[in-house]
């Protein structure tokens, strides 16, 4: 499992972050994706890694700005584990 984290510039309110986690979700193949205004990113969670170029477009062509685009193993995380958190 991959982990996706793209920066994303334009975004301003909840409908904005709902209609990229729509489009990314409509046009790939993932298990979830959590995009955030407040954050000014989306966090893609999938199978297989996706490239930088198609995720730009999709988001592009919905007017917002990729600033970055970074890749790392999903590391499933428990609960308990959230809870107790280190800084």
């Amino acid at each position: 499992m991959k982990q996706i984290t793209v920066s994303i510039e334009g975004m301003h309110c909840p409908k904005c972050a709902a209609k990229v986690q729509d489009a990314i979700s409509d046009k790939f193949a993932v298990q979830s994706v959590v995009a955030s205004a407040n954050d000014k990113n989306a966090v893609i969670v999938c199978e297989n890694d996706l490239d930088d170029e198609a995720i730009t477009a999709v988001v592009a062509s919905l007017g917002f700005t990729v600033v970055a685009v970074t890749h790392e193993d999903y590391k499933k995380r428990g609960l308990i584990a959230k809870i107790f958190k280190k800084s």
